[in-house]
């Protein structure tokens, strides 16, 4: 995360890239690696906090509440789901929309949905029965589009899945898996978490992590996301040959690092550039974040 980053004294090299930096777009990040977040009952979860967004993902009822794994996915956290789910206030009708998820799905003999809307025209993102490529789907049976890489069952997976109103994409484990075009309206709803409309077609697996953006992303941050997922887990060595972090985890850009101080009201400056004009516009109680031969806090 990008938060005990603002803590240290000197950095070396830019800071390590975070779902944070996706700025004013990201409308709900769910991690199981953020203890803090996640509410327990015994080993139930009756409520998983967004990390943004001041949104919770509740269950009231304790026999449909997920169930906290500390070492589920690669000996890491994540909450197990399997005709088990959590409600959110998150619109499920909102486009553009991409929705990223790692997870761990058990069973693809029936659809598994990751996310979904509580009324049956909402907007899902599912794992397709029988094939196991990931789909968006409105309600009940109007697919949208579908990834043409399939989940496997018993492997994680990094799914992304992006639909911005005329135009769909899927990527699958860091790789593109399949685009087009379709026009679809979703019914406006709130969504849950494991399951569609109260039950239906509930997820059998594990999930650690939701990102939730009211964008589509281009390739360049697609990356960087999927990687930090994968980097997150344990897993790139899902990551093909190829893909730019495969053998390290992406760091912030200074455009990134720039965006994210500016929209709190802080700054970015070359310290060793301008360092009378960066003393001048330094205010208490804001940090100044300084790339001077690495990145530097002062506080």
């Amino acid at each position: 995360m990008i938060v005990p980053m603002m803590k240290a004294a000197a950095l070396s090299q830019r800071p390590l890239w975070s779902p944070l930096l996706l700025g004013a777009s990201l409308a709900a990040w769910w991690s199981a690696l953020e203890s803090s977040s996640i509410t327990l009952a015994g080993a139930n979860v009756p409520a998983w906090a967004s990390i943004v967004g001041g949104i919770s993902a509740t269950q009231a009822t304790g026999a449909v509440q997920p169930i906290y794994a500390a070492a589920g996915i690669n000996s890491r956290p994540s909450l197990t789901f399997g005709s088990r789910w959590l409600d959110t206030p998150l619109n499920c009708s909102s486009v553009p929309r991409t929705v990223a998820a790692l997870h761990v799905v058990n069973n693809i003999a029936t659809y598994q949905t990751i996310i979904g809307g509580v009324a049956s025209g909402g907007y899902q993102v599912q794992v397709r029965a029988a094939d196991g490529f990931a789909a968006i789907v409105k309600g009940i049976t109007v697919e949208v589009g579908h990834a043409t890489i399939p989940c496997v069952a018993g492997a994680v997976s990094v799914d992304i899945a992006a639909y911005d109103g005329a135009a769909y994409g899927f990527a699958h484990n860091g790789s593109e898996a399949g685009s087009g075009s379709a026009s679809v309206v979703f019914t406006s709803t709130t969504s849950e978490i494991g399951t569609r409309n109260v039950g239906a077609e509930t997820y059998t697996g594990n999930i650690g992590m939701i990102v939730v953006l009211n964008a589509v992303l281009d390739t360049v941050t697609r990356q960087k996301l999927e990687s930090y997922m994968a980097w997150q887990y344990g897993a790139a060595s899902s990551l093909p040959a190829a893909h730019p972090y495969k053998n390290a985890p992406p760091r912030a850009s200074l455009d990134e690092m720039e965006r994210w101080a500016d929209e709190r009201g802080w700054r970015v400056i070359d310290l060793a550039a301008n360092r009378e004009r960066a003393r001048r516009i330094y205010t208490p109680p804001r940090r100044l974040i300084v790339p001077d031969g690495g990145w530097r806090i002062a506080a």
